[in-house]
């Protein structure tokens, strides 16, 4: 009996490990997936103020 009993723990000792990795790996893959929006956000962000449209300022040719 206590044999069923022990093979019932470690049975369920491995289901509680099995969904802590899959939790794990579902955290993992969010916490990859957020700096990387935010790094192209950011560089979006970057690229639009750097741009400023194109109707001001600079040396380019112009009429005269």
């Amino acid at each position: 009996m206590i044999n069923s009993d022990k093979s019932t723990k470690q049975t369920k000792s491995d289901d509680e490990s099995q969904a802590r990795r899959e939790f794990l790996k579902k955290v993992a893959k969010g916490s990859a997936t957020v700096p990387a929006a935010v790094l192209l956000l950011a560089a979006s962000t970057k690229q639009a103020q750097a741009g400023g449209g194109g109707t001001s300022g600079g040396s380019g040719s112009g009429s005269s």
